[in-house]
């Protein structure tokens, strides 16, 4: 997923664009960053297993953005 925001960032300045992950405005830019580890033995189904580390990663990203472990507010 990274790597896809890095590309599309790329071609846009490429095309005279800013990449659409930024904005000129001056106010903070949100950055995330986080240490989970999961024990999530792979599935025999490939396809099952991508289904799944897709799910507990975005149940993982929808749980830190609602209950963030530091806060700048305060």
């Amino acid at each position: 997923m990274f790597r896809k925001l890095v590309k599309n960032g790329i071609q846009a300045v490429q095309e005279g664009r800013d990449p659409d992950v930024l904005s000129r405005e001056e106010k903070p830019v949100s950055t995330f960053c986080n240490d989970t580890v999961v024990h999530s033995p792979a599935l025999d189904n490939s396809e099952e297993d991508i289904k799944m580390m897709r799910e507990t990663g975005r149940r993982l990203a929808e749980d830190y953005i609602k209950n963030p472990p530091l806060s700048s507010k305060g």
